[in-house]
């Protein structure tokens, strides 16, 4: 479970399980249709043509495989150390129809609906069409793949087919993910170069097929493979954790990294593929069309007995498709190591890069006692941190979904490279069984080279890693924290009774977003937990706030209960005077203590990178059996109170659940309370003078929800009559998106990942409403305050900060809040069009705050209440 989701509640749960299920549920019907439809389209009077027996077999292990297996196959249920995502060779053939087959043991998950199957990251190297298989001492060639859709009669009007998607790559920021759609730009950077954003059109195979009418034989001596394929690997949005020497090196883990496995064919130029039958063949080696693609039977069996000419896709436009590859998508447990070679600080080669991956991995497998086979190695180029060039070591768990093996990896990697450097030590040249030769390895066996990576993991190298003298600000006991802070923390509540959390804040002012804080870091939850929070803050931060920040910090103390003290910046470090860090947190109980301290002050301040910093930030623990010490009595607390305060000419307005309800109604409601509260404003809105310019200022528009809201809050205002005209212009600010979350979204209050859809939308819904133009810049470029402005003919304008913005309302529980994130701006635009979303308050107790009148000086930095 990860604790940065809100979607974690029981109904979320129960939601998210009850649309997984509909959702296998549809493809197990998907594939016994087609599997129906092609019956038709074979039958023959008798009804006993051998066609028609290939697929009644096939219809019958459908119909009785067992559901428990078929759920943990699909990957609904734990496998239970068995492969899931599996897939099968369908090996049947003319001369073995009506053979009799003895019954498969349930368990048996080496066969599939009795036919050979793999997990389908294996499949697509073992199985792939051009290869053979040998099995009970017979060669099957596989000859194409097993369709889980029937083909419409008519596709070439340019209508979508479903198993048909895109996978992109982009070298300019190393993120990788897949599409219904071409993507047109990279939708986590936004690069848009053909040379550096890579698309390709892909079919995942629901399995694969060898042609009904093939002979086998028992020559293994004259088999036929395809070249293997590297994984294409995205971490994006994890984050970066430096070694204890940031010069060396950096890593990073993720329990939802991506992973697209891939089979482009004999020449790495794809295949083509019958969209009718499946019947598939590589393209040649300078990309022409294969001519045993024209002309060709049915895969699996024709009409009449096998007596039709040919497969109907040779005379439908659109039905043979070349250039495909095939390909499968998955999530996993990836882990990321970045090594630098330490007198130049440059990426290390790919043979040092790749040995080391392959020692790193058996040391893991030995520490925690795992098959190397549960775990996938990777190395290729890429960019740092900085966006330096690099090489990339990655660990990853084969199992789809993640077993939680690699993330075990980041605790422990100075002892692993450690043990890595020990099982480098062979008598073989460069490589052999005793060290780097295995099964997956001998695919790369030009880039093994034990020598290399021992030069690189010297003695020298290793005590480097090791935690310096300067660093130990808790003596003795000083460790580093190997872990991102919010991981470390859920880490120790494991194991200590925690009764108190005291945080210390501090770094750029600029930077704090301390409502940005509170949801990154679930504090609220402290609260239910019935542990007392402090906030413990540089005075001099606390006096240069500005209104926004000081009233969301004032909104954070009164969710989370905590109380605000003011310390002097010396009295926050820990260390002597020479080497002094800054104090990040400490949390302790009845059973004891820990302490963190931080390199850099930046990894103090209250935002989304708490806990992290920089790149180059390093993390101190130590933990000890007794209790914190006392807080000292001279630092002075601060209420909510004391934070906040109405700049004269202002009307505050107090909202709790005036604006429950609809989504669609919240501008309705908001206008009616806001004039009501504000005479200045009802009076212009009633005047027949339209508005001339309105500008809306937000860091944090980047979800549907916000959307939905955002956009009823400006529609309202055409109807009133000194509302939106015609040629009123409506402008939005707002920050460029940027992936910050390893997570793809897929309800409605999650953030978009993809810029580019999220700036259709935007040009698309709010263009009904007048001239619109969505402005996005970096988010220190876009004020902090969450503030609405119009502006009238006359030139008089009026104002409104928003203390929360509209992230203060939520869905309403009972809602269904799935959203089509992977889906074009027009499909997402559609399903926004037709939800009926009811949104409440974040809090029932604590209101928010909208301060507005027509004089307003901009968000302030002096706060006299300090």
């Amino acid at each position: 479970m990860d604790p940065h989701w809100p979607e974690y509640q029981p109904i979320n749960f129960i939601t998210e399980s009850a649309m997984a299920m509909e959702r296998l549920a549809g493809l197990w019907k998907e594939e016994y249709s087609a599997l129906e439809a092609n019956l038709e389209e074979v039958k023959t009077r008798q009804g006993n043509s051998r066609p028609e027996k290939a697929i009644r077999m096939q219809l019958e292990r459908l119909e009785k495989e067992y559901l428990l297996a078929e759920l943990a196959t699909r990957g609904f249920l734990p496998g239970y150390g068995f492969p899931t995502g599996v897939v099968s060779l369908l090996t049947s053939t003319m001369e073995t129809i009506g053979r009799n087959t003895t019954q498969q043991r349930e368990d048996n998950r080496v066969l599939s609906r009795g036919s050979p199957s793999r997990p389908i990251a294996q499949a697509l190297r073992d199985y792939a069409p051009g290869t053979d298989t040998t099995l009970d001492g017979r060669v099957y060639r596989s000859a194409g793949v097993t369709l889980n859709w029937h083909l419409p009669a008519a596709i070439e009007g340019g209508q979508e087919i479903q198993a048909l998607r895109w996978v992109w790559r982009c070298h300019e920021c190393g993120g990788t993910g897949t599409r219904p759609y071409r993507p047109e730009q990279c939708p986590h950077c936004g690069e848009n170069d053909p040379e550096k954003l890579s698309r390709n059109e892909y079919l995942e195979p629901a399995g694969f097929a060898v042609d009904i009418r093939d002979k086998t034989h028992g020559n293994v001596n004259t088999q036929q493979y395809l070249p293997v394929r590297d994984p294409l690997i995205s971490v994006q949005g994890a984050v970066w954790m430096s070694l204890p020497n940031p010069t060396l090196g950096h890593y990073r883990s993720t329990g939802n990294g991506h992973i697209f496995h891939r089979s482009d064919g004999l020449h790495g130029l794809g295949y083509s593929l019958c969209l009718r039958c499946g019947r598939s063949e590589s393209l040649g080696y300078d990309g022409n069309h294969p001519r045993t693609m024209d002309g060709h039977k049915r895969l699996r069996g024709g009409r009449d007995n096998d007596r039709e000419q040919h497969c109907p896709g040779n005379d439908e436009l659109g039905a043979i498709k070349d250039g495909l590859l095939l390909g499968a998508s998955l999530y996993t447990d990836i882990f990321e190591l970045q090594l630098c070679e330490p007198e130049t600080g440059n990426a290390i080669s790919p043979f040092q890069a790749y040995s080391i991956a392959v020692v790193l991995r058996r040391a893991l497998c030995r520490s925690i006692g795992i098959e190397q086979d549960e775990i996938g190695i990777h190395t290729e180029a890429s960019r740092g941190p900085k966006g330096e060039s690099a090489r990339s070591i990655f660990l990853y768990d084969t199992a789809s979904g993640g077993a939680g093996y690699v993330t075990q990896v980041a605790w422990q990697l100075p002892a692993l490279l450690e043990e890595a450097a020990k099982l480098l030590e062979c008598h073989c040249d460069k490589a052999c069984q005793a060290c780097l030769l295995t099964h997956d390895t001998q695919h790369h066996i030009e880039l093994l080279d034990r020598r290399a990576a021992q030069s690189l993991l010297s003695a020298n190298y290793l005590d480097a890693l090791r935690l310096p003298n300067e660093l130990k600000v808790f003596g003795e006991q000083s460790k580093l924290e190997l872990e991102p802070l919010s991981i470390a923390i859920q880490r120790e509540l494991q194991y200590k009774n925690i009764d108190e959390f005291r945080f210390y804040l501090g770094g750029r002012i600029e930077d704090w977003e301390p409502l940005q804080w509170l949801q990154s870091q679930k504090l609220e939850k402290l609260r239910q937990n019935d542990i007392r929070i402090i906030l413990i803050a540089d005075s001099r931060c606390i006096n240069l706030l500005t209104q926004s920040q000081s009233g969301e910090l004032a909104a954070v103390m009164e969710v989370t209960g905590a109380s605000l003290l003011l310390a002097s910046g010396q009295e926050m470090l820990i260390g002597d005077s020479d080497n002094a860090l800054p104090l990040v947190l400490e949390m302790g109980g009845v059973t004891g203590f820990v302490r963190w301290a931080a390199t850099g002050e930046q990894a103090t301040v209250p935002g989304e990178t708490w806990g992290t910093g920089t790149e180059e930030t390093r993390f101190l623990i130590t933990r000890g059996p007794h209790a914190l010490s006392p807080i000292s009595s001279d630092w002075k607390e601060i209420s909510p109170a004391g934070l906040r305060h109405t700049a004269p000419g202002l009307v505050e307005i107090n909202i709790h659940r005036e604006l429950d309800g609809l989504a669609v109604g919240f501008g309705q409601r908001a206008w009616k309370l806001i004039c009501e509260k504000d005479e200045v404003i009802s009076q212009r809105l009633a005047s027949g003078e339209k508005i001339v310019t309105i500008s809306y200022s937000d860091r944090y528009v980047k979800s549907p929800l916000v959307l939905l809201l955002l956009f009823s809050f400006f529609h309202e205002l055409m109807d009133y009559p000194g509302g939106l005209g015609e040629e009123s212009k409506i402008q939005l600010i707002t920050e460029l998106l940027k992936r910050d979350e390893t997570r793809n979204p897929y309800l409605l209050f999650h953030d978009w990942q993809d810029r580019q859809v999220r700036r259709e939308l935007f040009e698309q819904i709010f263009g009904t409403l007048g001239e619109f133009r969505l402005i996005e810049k970096r988010k220190q470029e876009v004020p902090h305050a969450r503030t609405l402005t119009i502006q009238w003919k006359d030139g008089e304008n009026w104002t409104m900060r928003l203390d929360q913005g509209l992230g203060y309302w939520r869905l309403d529980k009972r809602v269904d809040a799935s959203f089509p994130f992977e889906r074009d701006s027009q499909r997402q635009l559609q399903h926004l069009l037709r939800v009926q979303a009811n949104v409440v308050a974040q809090s029932i107790q604590f209101p928010t705050l909208w301060y507005c009148g027509q004089l307003l000086r901009g968000d302030v930095s002096e706060n006299p209440h300090v």
